[in-house]
């Protein structure tokens, strides 16, 4: 944690410095992290050349240890990004499927939502989480899940998640850096 009013400050930074590349599209902020993306390496080094063209202009530079580009892979928000696919990271996963069976219709709401996540990665996600979706329908969050044979075989089946995972394609490439954006020293005084 940062001094109070860092994040927001960083936002404003960011979108000022980079409000054009945002808006089309070109660089995305995620969390305090840049991604720039591309189809092409050629293109990939253009959106470069202007994100470090507008940190020149204001004077700002990149922490060298932070910044990495077109890694071969990189882990963004419990996702795997690797050549133009992503994927649920084998933490995520594996998380899911070491739960006990949740005892409250809260608890089983939170395994329906941690398991929504993975939806874009895999397949048929409603029709597994559909006898959950069930069981919740209309009931008070403090009650008490009574697992039946089947209900219980339908959660243990949702666990094991991995061999129905899929990878999504997402064409391009990617650089990724911190940012710790740092003022020059000379430009402080």
């Amino acid at each position: 944690m940062g001094m109070p009013g860092s994040e927001t400050a960083l936002e404003e930074l960011t979108c000022r410095v980079f409000g054009e590349l945002l808006e089309q599209g070109h660089v995305a902020k995620v969390a305090d992290d840049l991604y720039c993306g591309a189809n092409t390496l050629e293109d990939l080094l253009a959106v470069w050349r202007r994100v470090l063209s507008a940190l020149q202009r204001c004077g700002l530079n990149l922490s060298a240890t932070k910044t990495t580009v077109a890694p071969v892979q990189t882990s963004i928000l419990g996702w795997v990004w690797r050549q133009g696919t992503i994927q649920a990271s084998p933490h995520r996963v594996s998380a899911l499927a070491a739960c006990p069976p949740p005892k409250t219709v809260t608890g089983l709401r939170s395994f329906i939502g941690a398991y929504k996540v993975l939806a874009r990665v895999l397949k048929d996600c409603a029709t597994m989480l559909a006898p959950f979706d069930d069981v919740v329908a209309g009931r008070d969050s403090k009650d008490v899940i009574h697992w039946s044979d089947e209900l219980l075989c339908a959660f243990r089946y949702a666990q094991r998640p991995c061999p129905r995972l899929m990878p999504s394609r997402y064409h391009g490439l990617l650089t990724s850096c911190g940012l710790s954006l740092m003022v020059p020293s000379e430009s402080r005084a």
